[in-house]
């Protein structure tokens, strides 16, 4: 867990506030009112008695608090949550994409900023807490790191429910893969919803889930196919040639209308000759797949967010049909 700082720590302390703008300035970032997170890499040996105070013990996770995009944007959420782990108002728990992060679940963009929370009498909205008022039974929580948390059953609910697709499905795919869920249980999940608010996409999300998918990636990419109203698409299909040999096993393929899809979703190929021999193996593969009357997209993780590169498969798709 990531080390953080209160104000009163810091004050225990005897840093003046002068002080304590050169740490900040430094090897401490300010999360919320009264709660710093503080950096193990940090070289000077003035701060490192503030290090020695800090609770709980550091693992190298705040480091990624200063990195760009989502990588950064997550592990500052993740910490925002932490900050509250102590003083969440008596009677809730940690919900929605807190607990998602909690129990190691994906979050794919940064739609939350705020730590999230249930509690079943009150509703409230702060700076960096969102709480939600919400039946919450005994069964719906279990503790993690010493925080009260939705299980990961009612956490994929919530998110289904107060969440779009691409942030849902991708959580529940990984739920089935890690065994966190099983795949009885999200179909009764799915059968169960009553009239709440956002019960037909919750519904729709536990419909769309497949444990095939390896990857978040690959789970919005299938979302993208469902709100375009692309049907016939197979995740994870092998493809041999004529004598048997084995070809490749794509992402996605629609084998009625000869389209396949990859996916991306990292940076695949690095500076070096590792990441030129692994392009080269990858252009073989492609040029392959051609061969066998196949058209490849490949898609990378920007690609998942516009709707340039799902508009030219859908034609693809569209065109197929029309020839055949």
């Amino acid at each position: 867990m990531t080390a953080l700082l209160t104000r009163t720590a810091i004050d225990r302390a005897g840093l003046t506030r002068p002080e304590l703008e050169a740490v900040l300035r430094c090897c401490m970032t300010r999360i919320r009112r009264g709660v710093y997170v503080i950096r193990r890499e940090c070289p000077s040996e003035e701060h490192k008695r503030l290090r020695t105070i800090a609770e709980p013990p550091m693992n190298g996770a705040e480091s990624d608090i200063d990195r760009p995009g989502l990588r950064g944007h997550t592990a500052k959420l993740r910490v925002v949550v932490q900050s509250y782990s102590r003083s969440l108002p008596e009677g809730s728990a940690f919900s929605h994409l807190s607990a998602a992060l909690l129990w190691g679940l994906p979050v794919t963009r940064p739609i939350q900023h705020r730590a999230e929370a249930i509690h079943p009498s009150r509703s409230r909205e702060y700076r960096q807490l969102r709480l939600r008022k919400r039946t919450l039974p005994d069964d719906d929580v279990t503790t993690l790191d010493g925080a009260r948390v939705t299980t990961v059953r009612r956490t994929l609910i919530d998110v289904a429910h107060d969440y779009p697709l691409d942030i849902s499905v991708p959580m529940i795919d990984h739920a089935l893969r890690a065994g966190l869920v099983s795949s009885p249980e999200v179909a009764e999940i799915s059968d169960a919803f009553s009239s709440r608010k956002g019960a037909p996409r919750a519904r729709t999300a536990f419909a769309l889930s497949d444990a095939v998918r390896e990857s978040p990636a690959e789970s919005i990419c299938a979302v993208r196919f469902h709100e375009l109203g692309m049907e016939g698409f197979i995740a994870q299909v092998e493809f041999r040639d004529e004598t048997g040999v084995f070809i490749a096993r794509v992402d996605f393929a629609h084998r009625e209308a000869r389209v396949i899809v990859e996916v991306n979703g990292e940076i695949k190929y690095v500076d070096g000759d590792a990441g030129a021999q692994r392009a080269r193996r990858e252009r073989r593969r492609d040029y392959r797949l051609r061969n066998l009357d196949y058209r490849v997209f490949q898609l990378g993780w920007p690609d998942l967010f516009k709707t340039e590169a799902f508009t030219e498969i859908r034609r693809a798709v569209s065109a197929r049909h029309r020839d055949r």
